[in-house]
């Protein structure tokens, strides 16, 4: 008689717990094929830790672009030597940027060209908090013709109550202007880091054509250059400053800056006109750093204005 044995195999149940988190995304946005049409479209949906991706084009939104607290990254194109090549247009009627819900350094702005911008206070970007040590990051921008009628021009970091404290890193402030003070940027409570800044023929009405420091304000400077801006290159309290060599467009590296390095920048982007002096943007019959700041102020703008 043949004996069955009957095995049986016991299987433990195992529960696997699984935690899901949010995964950071990449946004884009441009005039067709894109995500969204709308900087500002894009940020409503994006979350922390998501990057809104812009293309080599420039953005019209009709209002200012206001990142609602958000530590998201809105990235720009660059062109083929690394300068931004997204141009954010505020056309002359409204302020192009805005922080004023408590962004800190996880809100980045890179590869940007802000231009045209018209505001009371920040023509190209307004930075304002209610919590200590809050700010943005800025890396690789340009701040051109922008206005305000009365304080910062390019940036106006200002806090009433807090310490505004944005890094400015490697961005050029050309041609902006303020009715009152600040042309290039104004500090007002404010304890912004600029590493690698340029601030070129920016103008105030009464102080700080470049910078203007108000009250509080602690401003620390990191291989900075300053050149031709009006009344005066900065005006009030400067934690601690390095400056860059003076020499500035150097293009051809030969250690000046003249006609030659005008000429090449020009040529960069076809504008050389014939006549007795291609290289005199302006027309005054000398190549100078007035001709250098006329190329910057135009830079990343459509051949339409």
């Amino acid at each position: 008689m043949m004996m069955y044995r009957i095995c049986t195999v016991v299987v433990p149940a195992v529960f696997f717990f699984l935690s899901c988190r949010a995964v950071a995304e990449t946004i884009t946005v441009c005039a067709v094929g894109c995500d969204h049409t709308s900087i500002n479209e894009a940020i409503d949906v994006a979350n922390n830790g998501d990057i809104i991706q812009l293309s080599a084009e420039s953005y019209q939104e009709g209002t200012v672009i206001d990142t609602q607290g958000k530590a998201i990254t809105l990235l720009g194109a660059t062109d083929k030597e690394g300068r931004p090549n997204s141009r954010l247009n505020g056309q002359n009627t409204h302020g192009v940027l805005q922080c004023v819900n408590n962004e800190g350094p996880g809100t980045v702005f890179e590869n940007l060209v802000v231009q045209r911008g018209f505001s009371y206070n920040g023509g190209g970007m307004n930075i304002s908090s209610t919590s200590p040590s809050t700010g943005p990051t800025l890396r690789n921008c340009l701040f051109a013709n922008n206005t305000a009628t009365w304080r910062g021009g390019g940036i106006h970091n200002a806090s009433l109550s807090a310490n505004v404290a944005p890094s400015v890193i490697n961005c050029t402030f050309a041609h902006n202007h303020a009715g009152n003070t600040g042309g290039g940027m104004t500090n007002i409570n404010s304890s912004p880091t600029l590493t690698n800044c340029t601030f070129l023929g920016n103008t105030a009405e009464n102080d700080g054509g470049g910078i203007d420091n108000m009250f509080e304000t602690i401003l620390t400077l990191i291989n900075c250059r300053f050149e031709e801006n009006l009344p005066n290159d900065f005006d009030g309290m400067i934690a601690s400053a390095t400056f860059a060599p003076t020499v500035t467009g150097d293009i051809d590296g030969d250690g000046d800056y003249d006609e030659d390095d005008v000429r090449l920048a020009m040529a960069e982007f076809s504008i050389i006109e014939a006549g007795p002096c291609p290289s005199d943007i302006n027309g005054d019959g000398q190549v100078d750093g007035q001709d250098l700041a006329a190329l910057l102020a135009a830079w990343g703008l459509p051949c339409d204005g």
